[in-house]
């Protein structure tokens, strides 16, 4: 009779627990049933491998849908199309992505949706296709190879150009260089104190320069007033001159009103004087020339003119 009661405690006991399952079941179907999704397209240009028909979808980090359906875009063959469907109320805005991501080492993917700031507009659901799409950026395991070729890239780069560097042309042309800058140093090393001495020098000229400077100043300064006193002297000259040739011409009508004799001699005297003017015209006109060279080039007074040509004969 006891293993009879067992028997039948055993079978309530199992069956209650079978009832509270099914309904346990029954509520998280019912749960999941109720709750709403929108739906979103997201195009791939890598490989999904890995990514399959309910993979999950994860909003940093936390579980926000799954996949629905995956396919080969048909309008871009390069293009694989994921329609994935999240939760209604997740924050889904214009700059958000989508990129792969990997569970561990299982090799099993899932979409990972980053970004979405605050001021950015939300990105508005359809109910029904074409979906809104998600733009993507590329997976970490992507950027890594692109990172990785490029550096594969510029090994290869380097290492031609390494081997045309140490070709045996260049090497040779190398020894012999470092050869002449030892000879250089060589040199240099036992010419020090004729070297020190030189430097010696130049300091000395540079601080005996300023004086030598200022002596050549105050030079071209007094040039300059004895230009300008010769001109005033030149002009007073020519004025003179025209003074004098105006005198001469009334002693000239003079002696012609006086007669024969006193003409003749006054005629005498002023071709002599005439003569006198020409020579006083000449010397004037040198001094003109003269004082030009000087303003145009006053070191002639200390380092004198160009040689004189050799006459012939000399």
């Amino acid at each position: 009779m006891e293993r009879k009661i067992n028997y039948t405690l055993v079978g309530l006991f199992i069956a209650g627990s079978t009832l509270l399952l099914v309904l346990a079941l029954l509520w998280l179907g019912k749960v999941e049933y109720e709750q709403e999704y929108d739906h979103y397209t997201v195009y791939f240009r890598e490989s999904v491998s890995g990514l399959n028909v309910g993979s999950p979808v994860k909003y940093r980090g936390i579980k926000v849908g799954t996949v629905e359906n995956l396919s080969i875009a048909p309008q871009n063959p390069e293009l694989v199309k994921a329609v994935i469907k999240v939760k209604r109320g997740t924050p889904i805005r214009q700059d958000t992505r989508a990129h792969l991501a990997y569970q561990g080492i299982t090799g099993l993917a899932y979409i990972e949706l980053t970004g979405g700031t605050r001021h950015s507009p939300p990105l508005k659901p359809r109910s029904v296709p074409p979906y809104p799409e998600i733009k993507t950026k590329p997976s970490i395991i992507t950027r890594l190879d692109q990172v990785i070729t490029k550096l594969s890239q510029k090994t290869e780069t380097l290492v031609t150009r390494l081997t045309l560097l140490l070709s045996p042309e260049n090497l040779q042309s190398l020894s012999t260089t470092l050869k002449n800058l030892s000879l250089l140093s060589t040199s240099l090393a036992s010419q020090r104190r004729e070297i020190e001495a030189t430097l010696q020098n130049l300091a000395a000229t540079s601080q005996e320069l300023p004086a030598l400077v200022e002596e050549t100043r105050t030079g071209v300064r007094g040039i300059r007033k004895v230009s300008t006193k010769t001109e005033q002297l030149l002009d007073l000259f020519t004025r003179d001159e025209t003074q004098v040739t105006q005198l001469l011409k009334e002693i000239h009508l003079f002696i012609q009103n006086q007669g024969e004799p006193l003409a003749i001699s006054a005629r005498i005297s002023l071709e002599e004087l005439k003569a006198t003017l020409e020579e006083a015209q000449e010397t004037l006109e040198t001094m003109k020339r003269t004082l030009q060279n000087l303003e145009s080039n006053p070191s002639r007074i200390i380092m004198g003119g160009p040689p004189r040509k050799p006459g012939p004969g000399e």
